[in-house]
């Protein structure tokens, strides 16, 4: 028996026995979507992370074990624990990291591990690389607000913040003399400024 033939061409499989018609090709998905011009994929953007630039810090340093010795450095104020401090090896010419772990001064620090490569060759240039800060939260920002605002009060109203206060007593020379005196615990600020406001001697009540 000879095959069946169709006039515009094609097998018996691509129609529909229930119609008598062609069946509609089905289109592939792309397995990537075009992105418009000047943007990336989201796959792209997750994978490649942030880069993290590294900063030459100021003087030299020499380095044995874990112990760094600087040269005109300034490691108290360029620096935190938990940086990373970056050398370059000589013999290789590529950078070695180790990260700090405690500054002592601004000249002297140690660090979590030591370089591979012996410090013997003198002193050298270094870079940097700050840990990310961790954000603070909501409450402990306010807490720090509330803690300079107390801090301020204080200082305003005479009160130590040692459940004292500081009161101006005149003295036989015409001048001043700083006096404390000591108060309960649950004393609050605005007690304590009446308290030096009765005092007639103190000049600025």
């Amino acid at each position: 028996m000879k095959g069946l033939s169709f006039k515009n061409g094609g097998s018996l499989k691509d129609y529909d026995p229930a119609t008598g018609k062609k069946k509609k090709a089905k289109k592939k998905k792309s397995s990537s979507k075009h992105s418009a011009p000047g943007e990336t994929s989201s796959s792209s953007s997750k994978s490649s992370a942030p880069s993290m630039s590294k900063t030459q810090g100021t003087g030299h340093v020499l380095h044995s074990g874990s112990i760094v010795t600087g040269l005109e450095t300034k490691f108290q104020r360029q620096l935190s624990p938990g940086d990373a401090l970056i050398l370059q090896n000589p013999s290789t010419g590529s950078d070695e990291m180790r990260v700090v772990r405690l500054i002592v001064s601004d000249t002297n620090l140690s660090l979590s591990s030591g370089y591979s490569f012996s410090g013997g060759g003198g002193s050298c240039r270094y870079w940097f690389i700050s840990a990310p800060k961790a954000k603070k939260s909501k409450e402990e920002e306010e807490s720090e607000e509330a803690q300079q605002f107390n801090q301020t009060s204080d200082k305003a109203s005479g009160a130590t913040g040692s459940g004292t206060v500081e009161i101006r007593v005149k003295n036989g020379s015409g001048g001043y003399n700083i006096t404390r005196e000591t108060v309960g615990a649950g004393v609050s600020r605005e007690e304590m400024l009446g308290m030096r406001a009765k005092k007639k001697s103190d000049k600025f009540c």
